[in-house]
Protein backbone atom coordinates (compact mmCIF):
# COMPACT_ATOMS: atom_id res chain seq x y z
CA UNK A 1 0.00 0.00 0.00
CA UNK A 2 1.45 3.70 -0.60
CA UNK A 3 1.95 5.56 2.20
CA UNK A 4 3.14 9.11 2.96
CA UNK A 5 6.42 10.11 5.15
CA UNK A 6 3.95 10.37 8.07
CA UNK A 7 3.04 6.24 7.82
CA UNK A 8 -0.60 6.99 6.74
CA UNK A 9 -2.16 5.34 3.75
CA UNK A 10 -2.19 8.15 0.44
CA UNK A 11 -5.98 7.55 0.33
CA UNK A 12 -6.08 9.26 4.26
CA UNK A 13 -5.22 12.58 2.32
CA UNK A 14 -7.75 12.69 -0.82
CA UNK A 15 -9.07 15.93 -1.01
CA UNK A 16 -12.97 15.55 -2.30
CA UNK A 17 -11.85 11.74 -3.85
CA UNK A 18 -8.82 13.36 -5.58
CA UNK A 19 -5.05 13.18 -4.80
CA UNK A 20 -3.90 16.61 -5.22
CA UNK A 21 -0.05 15.19 -5.37
CA UNK A 22 -0.68 12.46 -7.93
CA UNK A 23 -2.24 15.09 -10.68
CA UNK A 24 0.43 17.81 -9.87
CA UNK A 25 3.21 15.31 -10.49
CA UNK A 26 1.09 14.20 -13.69
CA UNK A 27 0.70 17.67 -14.76
CA UNK A 28 4.79 19.02 -14.32
CA UNK A 29 6.13 16.00 -15.69
CA UNK A 30 3.58 16.02 -18.88
CA UNK A 31 3.78 20.16 -18.94
CA UNK A 32 6.34 21.31 -16.75
CA UNK A 33 10.13 21.70 -17.42
CA UNK A 34 13.42 22.03 -15.39
CA UNK A 35 14.24 25.61 -14.18
CA UNK A 36 16.81 26.57 -11.78
CA UNK A 37 15.42 27.70 -8.25
CA UNK A 38 17.65 30.17 -6.39
CA UNK A 39 16.96 29.88 -2.82
CA UNK A 40 18.24 33.41 -1.02
CA UNK A 41 19.37 33.21 2.44
CA UNK A 42 18.85 35.95 4.79
CA UNK A 43 22.45 36.57 5.19
CA UNK A 44 24.10 39.36 2.84
CA UNK A 45 26.98 39.25 0.26
CA UNK A 46 29.78 40.75 0.68
CA UNK A 47 29.04 43.07 -2.46
CA UNK A 48 25.46 43.95 -0.71
CA UNK A 49 25.43 48.17 -0.96
CA UNK A 50 22.43 49.76 1.09
CA UNK A 51 21.28 52.12 -1.88
CA UNK A 52 17.85 52.75 -3.12
CA UNK A 53 17.22 49.21 -5.29
CA UNK A 54 19.14 47.03 -1.99
CA UNK A 55 20.80 44.78 -4.45
CA UNK A 56 24.44 43.11 -4.95
CA UNK A 57 26.97 44.11 -7.77
CA UNK A 58 25.38 42.70 -10.82
CA UNK A 59 28.79 41.35 -11.43
CA UNK A 60 29.23 39.05 -8.77
CA UNK A 61 29.95 35.97 -9.34
CA UNK A 62 29.45 34.41 -5.88
CA UNK A 63 25.23 36.24 -5.83
CA UNK A 64 24.93 37.25 -9.55
CA UNK A 65 23.53 40.62 -8.01
CA UNK A 66 20.83 39.24 -5.30
CA UNK A 67 23.19 40.46 -2.41
CA UNK A 68 21.99 37.25 -0.67
CA UNK A 69 23.94 34.26 0.10
CA UNK A 70 22.44 31.53 -1.84
CA UNK A 71 21.64 27.74 -3.37
CA UNK A 72 20.83 26.74 -6.54
CA UNK A 73 18.17 24.05 -6.82
CA UNK A 74 16.93 22.20 -9.96
CA UNK A 75 13.55 21.56 -10.06
CA UNK A 76 10.26 20.74 -12.61
CA UNK A 77 8.02 23.58 -12.59
CA UNK A 78 5.09 24.75 -14.93
CA UNK A 79 4.74 28.84 -15.44
CA UNK A 80 1.42 30.46 -16.19
CA UNK A 81 0.65 33.91 -17.22
CA UNK A 82 -1.16 36.12 -14.50
CA UNK A 83 -4.15 38.22 -15.42
CA UNK A 84 -5.97 40.19 -13.13
CA UNK A 85 -5.51 38.07 -9.79
CA UNK A 86 -5.98 39.99 -6.95
CA UNK A 87 -3.38 38.16 -4.78
CA UNK A 88 -1.19 39.43 -7.17
CA UNK A 89 -2.14 42.79 -6.72
CA UNK A 90 -2.59 42.49 -2.52
CA UNK A 91 1.57 40.81 -3.25
CA UNK A 92 2.78 44.62 -5.02
CA UNK A 93 1.54 46.99 -2.31
CA UNK A 94 4.86 47.75 -1.17
CA UNK A 95 6.19 47.29 -5.35
CA UNK A 96 8.94 49.73 -5.98
CA UNK A 97 7.11 51.72 -9.13
CA UNK A 98 8.95 50.38 -11.76
CA UNK A 99 8.02 46.66 -10.42
CA UNK A 100 4.42 47.49 -12.44
CA UNK A 101 5.84 47.42 -15.63
CA UNK A 102 7.01 44.04 -16.22
CA UNK A 103 5.08 40.53 -16.76
CA UNK A 104 3.54 38.91 -14.03
CA UNK A 105 3.23 34.55 -13.41
CA UNK A 106 1.95 31.95 -11.36
CA UNK A 107 4.86 29.07 -11.02
CA UNK A 108 3.56 25.65 -9.82
CA UNK A 109 6.06 23.31 -7.75
CA UNK A 110 5.95 20.00 -6.19
CA UNK A 111 4.79 20.15 -2.31
CA UNK A 112 8.43 19.32 -0.90
CA UNK A 113 10.07 22.21 -2.68
CA UNK A 114 9.12 25.36 -0.49
CA UNK A 115 10.11 28.43 -2.48
CA UNK A 116 10.18 31.52 -0.68
CA UNK A 117 9.51 35.45 -0.85
CA UNK A 118 12.85 37.15 -2.96
CA UNK A 119 13.97 33.91 -4.30
CA UNK A 120 14.35 33.78 -8.03
CA UNK A 121 14.04 31.51 -10.79
CA UNK A 122 16.01 31.30 -13.71
CA UNK A 123 14.61 29.88 -16.75
CA UNK A 124 17.50 28.29 -18.51
CA UNK A 125 18.17 25.68 -22.10
CA UNK A 126 19.47 22.63 -21.59
CA UNK A 127 21.83 20.16 -23.53
CA UNK A 128 21.69 16.49 -24.10
CA UNK A 129 24.10 15.85 -21.32
CA UNK A 130 22.01 18.38 -18.73
CA UNK A 131 24.02 21.11 -18.91
CA UNK A 132 22.77 24.81 -19.05
CA UNK A 133 23.74 26.23 -22.76
CA UNK A 134 21.49 29.66 -22.15
CA UNK A 135 19.11 31.78 -19.57
CA UNK A 136 15.91 32.42 -21.28
CA UNK A 137 14.19 34.70 -18.50
CA UNK A 138 14.07 34.89 -14.40
CA UNK A 139 11.79 35.81 -12.20
CA UNK A 140 11.57 36.82 -8.85
CA UNK A 141 9.48 35.15 -6.16
CA UNK A 142 6.45 37.91 -4.97
CA UNK A 143 4.95 35.77 -2.72
CA UNK A 144 4.77 31.76 -1.72
CA UNK A 145 1.93 29.70 -1.01
CA UNK A 146 1.52 26.59 0.13
CA UNK A 147 -1.90 24.82 -1.18
CA UNK A 148 -3.25 22.65 1.08
CA UNK A 149 -5.80 19.55 1.03
CA UNK A 150 -8.89 18.46 3.61
CA UNK A 151 -6.18 17.21 5.99
CA UNK A 152 -4.02 20.30 6.27
CA UNK A 153 -1.17 18.29 4.07
CA UNK A 154 0.48 20.59 1.90
CA UNK A 155 -0.09 19.28 -1.70
CA UNK A 156 1.85 21.87 -3.71
CA UNK A 157 3.04 25.11 -3.69
CA UNK A 158 2.01 28.03 -5.84
CA UNK A 159 4.72 30.92 -6.06
CA UNK A 160 3.52 34.58 -7.48
CA UNK A 161 6.52 35.91 -9.72
CA UNK A 162 7.53 38.87 -12.06
CA UNK A 163 9.86 39.18 -14.24
CA UNK A 164 13.16 40.43 -13.65
CA UNK A 165 14.36 42.63 -16.68
CA UNK A 166 17.75 44.27 -15.23
CA UNK A 167 21.32 43.01 -15.60
CA UNK A 168 20.33 39.57 -17.43
CA UNK A 169 23.11 39.64 -20.02
CA UNK A 170 25.76 39.70 -17.24
CA UNK A 171 23.88 37.24 -15.48
CA UNK A 172 23.37 34.90 -18.14
CA UNK A 173 26.96 34.68 -18.84
CA UNK A 174 27.88 33.72 -15.05
CA UNK A 175 24.52 30.86 -15.66
CA UNK A 176 26.49 29.24 -18.40
CA UNK A 177 29.36 28.71 -16.30
CA UNK A 178 27.05 26.66 -13.79
CA UNK A 179 27.84 22.98 -13.79
CA UNK A 180 26.56 19.96 -11.51
CA UNK A 181 28.86 21.07 -8.95
CA UNK A 182 27.19 24.27 -8.47
CA UNK A 183 23.53 23.00 -8.46
CA UNK A 184 21.79 21.02 -5.75
CA UNK A 185 20.50 17.92 -8.35
CA UNK A 186 19.36 15.72 -4.65
CA UNK A 187 15.31 16.45 -5.82
CA UNK A 188 13.94 13.64 -6.99
CA UNK A 189 12.49 15.78 -9.72
CA UNK A 190 15.95 17.06 -10.84
CA UNK A 191 16.97 14.14 -13.44
CA UNK A 192 13.34 13.57 -14.31
CA UNK A 193 14.26 12.78 -18.47
CA UNK A 194 11.38 14.33 -20.43
CA UNK A 195 11.28 15.64 -24.39
CA UNK A 196 9.72 18.69 -24.12
CA UNK A 197 10.69 22.06 -26.06
CA UNK A 198 11.46 25.43 -24.75
CA UNK A 199 8.32 27.77 -26.02
CA UNK A 200 9.70 31.54 -26.13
Amino acid sequence: MNRDIDGRSASYYLTDGIDLRTNMEYMLHNYGHHILLRKNYQIHCTCYTEDIYKDGRTSCPYCMGTGKVNRIEKHLARKVFTVGDRSMFDSLADAPHSVTMVDFYKVYFHHYVMPNSQDIIYEVSWDEDNNVVALIAEYVIIRSVPMRGDRGRIEYWIAHVHTRPFGKQIRGAMIRKLSTDNIDLTYPDARVQYDLLWQT
